[in-house]
Formats: structure tokens, C-alpha cells, sequence
């Protein structure tokens, strides 16, 4: 039997708890000139590095300055958060660290609220990193993870007006396939923004925009809790009219965990839907011009990492999903040319399956149209129907 959720109140109320004692610590500290916030699930070994070489980045790119890193955890995180607790830092750059410690409240965005609410309350403007970067030196130049990455995503929104920055890395073609393949080409179909990363988990926010951000409290009740929130931002901004602007990092070199890519995939996809459905009407022509954001900083040519993926699995994985599916709901939602082509390629030896572009985009759409004129079908049981293909 699933868990059953709280109602929004309750839920709420459970929040407000939580952010009792973070609150508390950030009028005590007073004003900040820009907060670093990192939510973390458990990545004890990596959270560290991640907060030192951000203080080393605030000291050279801000010296003098006010700053705050805001460390918002998962209820799982009580190891990462002791590994915080051992970690000095300049006496200048104060320390926010705490876990939402209550199992409702047990997801990326939960986390990122909490940051956005104590750098809103600072005052400052926010940059968001992510806990388990990673960096190197590679022939005496630092690859990854820098400290400079900071300055990069402030220097938009304090010189140029920008609400908005987003991490855009230079990526493996087999890397970040859910932005590639889903969030990248619906942002330019219907939002008219070519917004190359929005998932990257990088950003930088200006302090008037995180009151935008925060004004719904109802919002955070479903997947934008978990993974759909940077989706969510990305599109709410789009609709707010805010200036966005993409700042070029070079590599994000980080810990993939494959198992999360079916559940990430659900939540952004579910999100993505709804937001469209909520934001429509806000949109205006979608026969005008598509744009391009404006972009900082200059694309880095270097050798990619390497990425594995398991391709007959993936095959497995959507021949199961395709016959498990294909009486109950495929049948009805796809066109009869999406139909054939699918049943082909659930017969198709491994060296002749080719999924092709044109027959995702009519997937796509026919479920989007589903998720939002159908009612016969349930929400979810779309989704998961969806993520197989």
C-alpha cells in the first residue's frame, strides 16, 4: 500500500518546523552581500570539497564581502552534515547547515526552498551548486568544479540586470540525456526559449527573483519538491518575463547515478506538463521568433569523459514497458503511424533498432495532448507509460 500523503497545511505546518532554527540563525547573522547554497542528500565524501573550494572562491573573487553558505540536507543526511560541522572557514564567511529532518519533506526542491527563503532573508543574491561536484587537474589546469564559478553566475545578475543565470556545460552527447531528449526541444517548441541546460543544478538567482520564486507556497506540494523544481524555475521565470542569460563552465564533473534517471525522467516530464498547462494562457504568440538567451563566457573545447550506456538493457527496459502498456493506454493515446513503428522496433533485433527523432516528437506530443485533454486516463498512468518509451 503507497504512503498517503499530508494534506498542504499539515505539510506546511511541517516545514515551518523545520525552518524554525535556520531562520533563527540567519537574522542573527543579519544581511549578507550573496549566498552559496548547496542541498545535499548524503554525499558525505564530496559536500566538503564542494563547500571548501566555494569558500576559496568567495575569498578571491569577493574579498571583504558578507557571505553565507546555506547547506540544506535530506532526512538521510545526518553523515554529510557532521562532515560540515568539522569543517572550518573564514572567519568573514558564516556557515547555515541543517537537515529538513521529517520524511514529507524529502526532496531537491524542498531543499532548494530552504536556501532560496534563508538568502531571501539574508538579502543577497544566491548561487546554487550542487553537493557532489567534482574536480581534477589535468595537465596543470583545473577541470570541473572552481571557485570562480560563483563569481561567473553572479556577474550577470549584479552588471547586466539578469534574473536569472543557468550552468551551461559542455556535455558527452550520452550526458544529460532527459534535458537533450525532452526539457531542450519543448522549452523551444513552446515556451520559444533555447534554454541549453536548464536541469544542470547550477544557478545563480537574483534577490528580487527569489521572492517570485517563493510567493506560491502550494506549489512545492508535489514533484516540484523533488526533481521537476528546476524545470519549474526555469519555466516560471520564462513567464514572469525574467532576464535569463546562460554562463559557459566548461565540464561538470560529478558522480552520475544511473538508477535515478527513470524517477528524475517522471518528475521533470510530469512537471514540465503541468507547468504548460498552468502557464499557457501567460505565454503569448507562439508564432513568434524563437530566442536564444543571452550567454556569458566562452564554450571550452576540451576531451569529454567518457559515458556508458547500457543499450540492451535500455531495449529490455522498453519492449517490457511497450507490451505492458500497448491494450491499456498506447493503443488509444499514439496516432496509428507511431503505433506500427513501436511495434517494430519491440521485434527489432539490437543492430536494427533505430528510434528515431521524428517518432519521439510524436510521442511526446500525443502524450502532453493526453495529459491534458484526456481524462480517461490517469496522470500517472501516462507517465509511466511514458518513461519506457
Amino acid at each position: 500500500m503507497s504512503r498517503k500523503e499530508p494534506p498542504f497545511r499539515e505539510l506546511e505546518q511541517a516545514y515551518r518546523e523545520q525552518m524554525a532554527a535556520p531562520l533563527a540563525a540567519a537574522r542573527e547573522i543579519g544581511e549578507a552581500e550573496l549566498v552559496v547554497g548547496i542541498p545535499f542528500y548524503n554525499e558525505a565524501e564530496t559536500l566538503p570539497q564542494v563547500v571548501a573550494q566555494a569558500a576559496e572562491g568567495i575569498k578571491a573573487s569577493f574579498p571583504g564581502s558578507r557571505a553565507v553558505v546555506v547547506c540544506a540536507g535530506a532526512p538521510v543526511g545526518a553523515a554529510a552534515l557532521q562532515t560540515l560541522e568539522q569543517l572550518p572557514l573564514d572567519g568573514k564567511i558564516r556557515k547555515i547547515a541543517f537537515l529538513l529532518n521529517n520524511r514529507e519533506l524529502n526532496g531537491r526542491g524542498w531543499s532548494l526552498r530552504a536556501i532560496m527563503e534563508l538568502a531571501y532573508t539574508l538579502g543577497a543574491d544566491l548561487t546554487l551548486l550542487e553537493a557532489d561536484l567534482l574536480s581534477e587537474e589535468v595537465d596543470g589546469r583545473r577541470r570541473g568544479f572552481h571557485g570562480r564559478w560563483i563569481q561567473q553566475l553572479l556577474q550577470p545578475l549584479k552588471e547586466g540586470g539578469f534574473g536569472l543565470t543557468l550552468a551551461h556545460f559542455t556535455r558527452h552527447y550520452l550526458e544529460a540525456t532527459v534535458t537533450r531528449l525532452l526539457v531542450y526541444p519543448l522549452l523551444a517548441a513552446l515556451y520559444n526559449q533555447k534554454v541549453h541546460d536548464p536541469l544542470s543544478g547550477v544557478m545563480g538567482i537574483a534577490h528580487a527573483q527569489l521572492k517570485e520564486f517563493l510567493e506560491d507556497e502550494q506549489v512545492w506540494y508535489g514533484d516540484v519538491g523533488g526533481y521537476g523544481v528546476d524545470v519549474w524555475l526555469v519555466t516560471s521565470a520564462i513567464t514572469q518575463g525574467t532576464r535569463i542569460a546562460e554562463v559557459h563552465l566548461g565540464q561538470k564533473l560529478h558522480r552520475p547515478s544511473a538508477g535515478k534517471r527513470e524517477l528524475i525522467f517522471r518528475q521533470v516530464s510530469k512537471t514540465l506538463f503541468e507547468s504548460y498547462i498552468a502557464q499557457r494562457e501567460r505565454l503569448g504568440d507562439h508564432r513568434a521568433a524563437l530566442r536564444t538567451v543571452d550567454a556569458y563566457g566562452q564554450a571550452y573545447e576540451e576531451p569529454l569523459q567518457a559515458h556508458e550506456m547500457h543499450f540492451r538493457d535500455i531495449m529490455t527496459r522498453f519492449r517490457q514497458g511497450f507490451n505492458r502498456f500497448y491494450d491499456t493506454l498506447l493503443d488509444k493515446v499514439l496516432p496509428e503511424e507511431a503505433r506500427q513503428q513501436l511495434s517494430e522496433l519491440a521485434e527489432a533485433a539490437p543492430e536494427q533498432f533505430r528510434f528515431s527523432g521524428r517518432l519521439w516528437a510524436q510521442v511526446v506530443y500525443s502524450f502532453l495532448l493526453a495529459f491534458n485533454f484526456r481524462r480517461e486516463f490517469a496522470r500517472g498512468d501516462l507517465l509511466n507509460a511514458l518513461v519506457p518509451l
